[in-house]
Formats: C-alpha cells, sequence, structure tokens
C-alpha cells in the first residue's frame, strides 16, 4: 500500500519477507527483517525472484454487470 521511503514500514517488512521465502527460508529466517546477508543478495541483485501469481487476467468481460463466476467471488 506504500512504496520506499525514509523510514521502514509495513510495506518494507512484507516485501523483505517476501523475498526471503523467494530464497526457500522459513521461520525466523523468513520474519522480513532483513540480515547482513539478506542485504548482501539484494544490494547485488542476486537471490531468487519474488514470485508473481499464475493466474491470468482472464478479461474485463468477466467482470461486468450481473457477473457471477469464481473471478467475481475471489474479489468479494
Amino acid at each position: 500500500t506504500q512504496g520506499p521511503g525514509p523510514v521502514w514500514g509495513d510495506a518494507d517488512l512484507r516485501a523483505t519477507k517476501a523475498f526471503q521465502v523467494a530464497q526457500g527460508w522459513a521461520g525466523s529466517d523468513a520474519d522480513g527483517l532483513p540480515t547482513s546477508f539478506t542485504w548482501q543478495l539484494l544490494v547485488r541483485g542476486a537471490g531468487n525472484n519474488i514470485a508473481l501469481p499464475s493466474t491470468a487476467f482472464p478479461g474485463a468481460g468477466s467482470f461486468g454487470p450481473g457477473a457471477a463466476n469464481d473471478y467475481v467471488t475471489e474479489l468479494g
């Protein structure tokens, strides 16, 4: 909900945790708090990328007035 800035915030914590999980780390190794090793990977542009969702956009036709399908249900 908020991009990079001068103050460490919740968005930074979530992004760092996602990066740590992408490395295959779990538990306290993927808590969103960067260790020196996490920073080394980020600064060098190394490590695994964060996986993107595999669901493709189904098309605008799935969201018109009165549409009832799994995509609309998922969006609530």
